[in-house]
């Protein structure tokens, strides 16, 4: 009978989380898990303050410890290893930083239960099953591709989600949009969900906080070769702000709309805008400091295939 699996992490409260509520602190300081898993450990005694039990109104102080010791979710502990290939760009005894292609999802959900990174990671790393979300940090979507750490210890687990959410930990992207801006600028729009389409999200005021950085690479005729940095991580957050402009990802198929095809436009080209069916984005640069070492770590990724097929097509119109 496989033994149970145990989520343990814990972070301190910083000043500017000083005397909030307890579940709105674990909220910032635990990322990776929904407000209601959350409110769930805290109403069963496995979230703790100050190694205390508490309410989800508890105020708590700055400087306090917040601990989550806790039975994993069922689907944890139903993970599938499974022998996957994977593109490991840089492996230690404390992370892993893996090139993701686009189409792989990173961690098991519906529809997606099995072929994802994460049960490559757990074949190839079985301890993985004892952290908290297997050591997985931070996420890209299916379709984008490129630069992703997991870690491999509940230390790097931990310094790396403080790193994330504390906004230290760096992501740059590079994309195709499509129109032309006119200058390079900034996006903040506070983003959440979609009221009716709860799988999407959306520019709205009650929002979580978003900000986009981008600057302009190169410019064609009908779209624009975008350079973004990440202040914020939300979900989707690049694909809703562009889109939010008016200039989507070509090819995003969700937040997007078809992409321009000029009548002179050859056919070669047409069927290359028609058939190019993922967001044109990719993670092209992660920069982080090791968890162990402190020591300033930073990793690059060239631009895959299908996206610079896509660029050299949109040079010939």
């Amino acid at each position: 009978m496989p033994t149970e699996k145990i989520i343990r992490q814990t972070a301190t409260v910083d000043e500017s989380h000083h005397n909030q509520r307890c579940d709105r602190i674990a909220a910032h300081l635990f990322p990776d898990y929904s407000r209601s898993q959350l409110q769930h450990w805290i109403r069963e005694g496995y979230l703790l303050v100050n190694g205390e039990t508490c309410r989800a109104s508890t105020r708590v102080a700055m400087g306090s410890q917040i601990k989550i010791y806790a039975p994993a979710p069922e689907s944890a502990n139903e993970l599938v290893a499974q022998p996957i290939s994977i593109d490991v760009v840089y492996e230690d005894d404390h992370i892993i930083v893996i090139d993701k292609p686009a189409g792989m999802v990173v961690h098991p959900g519906a529809g997606h239960l099995s072929h994802t990174l994460l049960n490559a990671l757990i074949y190839r790393h079985p301890e993985l099953h004892n952290l908290p979300r297997c050591g997985i940090v931070h996420r890209l979507d299916k379709n984008t591709s490129g630069l992703l750490v997991v870690a491999r210890t509940e230390l790097a687990c931990m310094r790396l989600t403080q790193q994330f959410a504390q906004h230290t930990a760096q992501r740059n992207y590079e994309g195709i949009c499509i129109g032309t801006p006119t200058g390079g600028g900034s996006i903040d729009l506070p983003i959440g969900r979609h009221a009716i389409r709860r799988q999407q999200f959306t520019h709205r005021s009650d929002g979580k906080g978003a900000i986009t950085h981008y600057t302009i690479r190169h410019r064609y005729r009908y779209h624009t070769h975008l350079a973004m940095k990440l202040h914020t991580g939300r979900t989707h957050q690049i694909r809703v702000h562009l889109a939010a402009i008016g200039h989507p990802l070509l090819g995003d198929l969700v937040y997007g709309r078809p992409a321009p095809i000029p009548s002179h436009a050859s056919p070669t080209v047409r069927n290359a805008l028609r058939t190019f069916r993922r967001q044109a984005l990719h993670a092209v640069q992660l920069s982080l400091t090791h968890p162990f070492t402190d020591k300033t770590m930073q990793w690059q990724s060239h631009m895959p295939a299908d996206i610079q097929h896509i660029i050299n097509t949109i040079e010939q119109i």
